[in-house]
């Protein structure tokens, strides 16, 4: 069983609130960094029941060593659509690849990230800045979904 972590011991920058009879989440994230990978901002609204809907904005900036291995963003499937834009390019690496896309240009791309893996090659030099965006939903609870907000602080 994961443990778990009060709102006292969470790290400086992240406020995490349950919502009311437990039906979901609020987390804002500022200023959080992990693996070479800075979260200037997060906002995640997830709400499981009557339905599951997940929204999800971050801004991050990827340095050097930093990469995002193949992943899907939801632990079953759920309906969604995920941007990805580009705001600055490394100067080598640090390419967001996706199996397959909704929409793809130079510096946009809009995607299912709840089917299709996705993942952003290793920073070789410079840094990576994106803003991410997600919308996920199902039409009725979606027991993984519950099952990670368990683990979750």
């Amino acid at each position: 069983m994961a443990e778990q972590i009060s709102e006292e011991t969470l790290p400086l920058g992240v406020w995490h609130k349950r919502l009311p009879k437990k039906i979901g989440t609020v987390t804002i994230v500022r200023n959080f960094f992990d693996d070479n990978v800075l979260t200037k901002f997060e906002f995640e609204i997830v709400v499981i029941f009557p339905v599951t809907f997940i929204i999800d904005i971050r801004h991050r900036e990827f340095y050097e060593g930093a990469e995002v291995p193949e992943h899907r963003d939801a632990f079953e499937p759920i309906y969604g659509c995920s941007v990805n834009l580009l705001l600055q390019r490394a100067k080598a690496g640090g390419e967001f690849r996706c199996e397959k896309t909704i929409f793809k240009s130079d510096r946009l791309c809009i995607f299912n990230g709840t089917r299709y893996l996705h993942s952003v090659s290793r920073v070789e030099e410079g840094t990576r800045k994106s803003l991410i965006g997600s919308l996920q939903f199902a039409f009725r609870p979606a027991p993984m979904v519950r099952r990670r907000l368990a683990t979750k602080p």
